[in-house]
């Protein structure tokens, strides 16, 4: 099920109450707009295997909330080639006729693993999903919930549309 958004809800685990999902749909039913969150989703860093994931990709769908994680075939070919660009900085590796294998596994595109990243501004990430034991210190990130993870607020999200009168 971590890839079909079509199975029957009951094989899901119910919503966890209070926990940081439920803040999550209460955050969408409050604001006006639309906007994405972030999950941690790591085997490792900086060579260090531990099992802690937030939310495997595409598996919040069923909640209604959207991530900009996901398995490859579900993301737009123009993102993907822009998370080629954010890793590799080679624009000769764009649109090319062979898969990219600039990520950990082709089919499991993370990217961004900076959170500080202004594409993440521009891709309308408002909340960070990050396990407990992580703090995220930016000055325009804050800890908006804590319980079964802790939830940050990215304050410089943009909108999912907007109009840019220039560059």
């Amino acid at each position: 099920t971590y890839y079909m958004s079509w199975s029957d809800r009951k094989d899901y685990n119910p919503l966890h109450k209070g926990g940081a999902l439920e803040f999550i749909i209460n955050e969408q039913k409050k604001s006006k707009e639309p906007f994405r969150i972030l999950p941690f989703t790591a085997e490792d860093i900086q060579n260090v295997k531990f099992k802690t994931s937030v939310a495997i990709p595409n598996t919040l769908v069923t909640y209604r909330i959207e991530d900009v994680s996901g398995y490859s075939s579900l993301i737009p070919n123009d993102i993907y080639q822009l998370f080629i660009y954010i890793q590799t900085h080679d624009l000769n590796r764009l649109y090319s006729k062979v898969l990219d294998n600039c990520f950990s596994s082709f089919n499991l595109p993370y990217p961004i693993t900076n959170y500080r990243s202004k594409i993440l501004d521009l891709l309308n990430v408002k909340y960070f999903l990050v396990p407990n034991l992580f703090v995220l210190d930016g000055k325009n990130t804050k800890r908006v919930y804590s319980g079964d993870c802790a939830v940050y607020e990215n304050e410089d999200y943009l909108p999912r549309a907007f109009v840019v009168p220039n560059f």
